[in-house]
């Protein structure tokens, strides 16, 4: 079996004729994670509900273009056939990032890195629901899904204050700030951001906290092992963000 996305790691699904998706793939250990970097959907009429870019809710049309741009059909693409994902398990000298392209050493940290998540616990979010599920144990999950990447996201930034040059570092936590607010503004509205709830209000809003949690840590890792592709929450913010 052999698959092809771009060499970024992104892939758009058409969850129906009015949906879009790009999510990001990432192996942590044995494990694939996926992260929704934009959705689009529109009504029957073909009329813009929402769109999303990054977590941060945007004015319509703008998220189309981004899409194209990220997974069209000049995007580069690399096969994820079973030969190559043998290679990259026993040799982790192919990149799979997107400009500025990160060396070796750092491409190798960065997935012993995102490893060490795996080890230390880091849930994924389809092991946190079930059909049987209560109410008070879904809470309860949800809950530890989020309070899990909340720590996470708090390990790396601290790593990054380490790290980092003081101007830098004071970007990133005005970026920080400006991301809290997109994250809190989701969560109370947690049954748009996940496109419609599952259980209780706690527990879409745990669940929702929790992605938002996972996507920003995600980000943070990839800041500190050298790749800045993505941009900051401020910049999204500014540039693309829903004007009312």
């Amino acid at each position: 079996m052999e698959a092809r996305l771009p060499k970024n790691g992104l892939f758009w699904t058409m969850d129906s004729a009015r949906e879009n998706t790009i999510y990001q793939f990432r192996f942590l250990g044995t494990s694939l994670y996926e992260s929704t970097l934009m959705f689009s959907e529109a009504n029957n009429n073909w009329k813009t509900i929402y769109f999303y870019m990054y977590d941060v809710e945007v004015s319509p049309g703008l998220c189309g273009q981004q899409m194209n741009k990220a997974t069209g059909a000049d995007a580069p693409s690399y096969s994820y056939s079973e030969a190559n994902i043998t290679k990259w398990i026993t040799n982790r000298s192919v990149s799979a990032d997107p400009k500025p392209a990160l060396s070796d050493a750092d491409v190798a940290a960065r997935q012993d890195y995102l490893d060490g998540l795996i080890r230390r616990g880091a849930p994924n979010y389809p092991d946190i629901y079930e059909s049987s599920e209560t109410t008070t144990a879904a809470e309860a999950k949800t809950l530890s899904y989020y309070q899990s990447w909340n720590n996470e996201l708090n390990r790396i930034y601290a790593l990054l204050e380490k790290k980092l040059p003081a101007a830098q570092m004071e970007k990133l936590r005005q970026d920080e700030r400006k991301w809290m607010i997109v994250r809190d503004k989701n969560a109370a509205q947690a049954k748009k951001y996940l496109r419609g709830g599952m259980f209780s209000a706690k527990a879409d809003k745990n669940r929702a906290l929790g992605d938002l949690t996972q996507n920003r840590t995600f980000y943070l890792i990839n800041l500190y092992f050298g790749d800045s592709s993505q941009p900051t929450t401020t910049d999204i913010v500014n540039r693309y963000g829903l004007k009312k």
